[in-house]
């Protein structure tokens, strides 16, 4: 609260504030915190992709939605909407409306054809529909952008395995623990890599570096 009060516009401290209350009391006590907040600055956009946020993460998917279509309303092509229809595209691809998801995320990518996380989802339905070749397309893409992003490089890698070039998914992962060599998560996806392809003598000096 000490926190909230120094910086009002400090949407960390808030969804802080709201973490610890629903730990401590409840939910509902939490959601009252943060509408309260919302109350108080309701054009604060990122405040209110947070508070969709903290209903996302709770598993409140529905309230979730409905906070990101309000964004959409007042933000439409800012950053903000598109952010909010980034997230309502990931909602829906995981309650398997895949369909209405591509939709979103393609309005995404056309607003801003660089967006990482529209291109990451449309990557990884081009791989559920059987298109690695689209996924790669993608993926390669978003990494312009966020080169040392390990969720991407591991989806790049799997997509090369789905297509066959398993020498290029080998590469990438390569690649990213030489960029990244004190990431752990980065050397972990490079040896259960080299484990899954039967090679665990090459995987274990990979570990050993740690």
């Amino acid at each position: 609260r000490d926190a909230v009060k120094a910086k009002p516009e400090d949407v960390d401290a808030k969804l802080a504030l709201a973490t610890l209350i629903s730990a401590q009391k409840s939910f509902e006590a939490a959601e009252k915190e943060l509408l309260g907040f919302v109350k108080a600055s309701p054009k604060d956009l990122e405040l209110r992709l947070g508070v969709a946020r903290f209903y996302e993460m709770n598993g409140k998917l529905e309230q979730g939605e409905a906070m990101y279509r309000d964004v959409i309303k007042d933000a439409d092509d800012k950053a903000a909407g598109i952010t909010a229809r980034t997230r309502i595209a990931s909602i829906m691809i995981r309650s398997g409306k895949a369909e209405e998801g591509a939709k979103l995320v393609d309005e995404v990518l056309a607003k801003n054809p660089s967006d990482a996380d529209a291109l990451v989802m449309r990557a990884q339905l081009a791989i559920q529909r059987g298109a690695p070749e689209d996924a790669i397309t993608d993926l390669r893409t978003a990494l312009r952008d966020q080169p040392t992003n390990i969720l991407v490089i591991a989806q790049l890698a799997q997509a090369y395995i789905r297509s066959g070039n398993v020498a290029l998914a080998e590469q990438t992962l390569r690649q990213a623990v030489q960029a990244n060599p004190r990431d752990v998560q980065t050397r972990l996806a490079l040896a259960q890599f080299l484990v899954n392809k039967g090679e665990p003598d090459k995987a274990r000096p990979v570990l050993d570096q740690l």
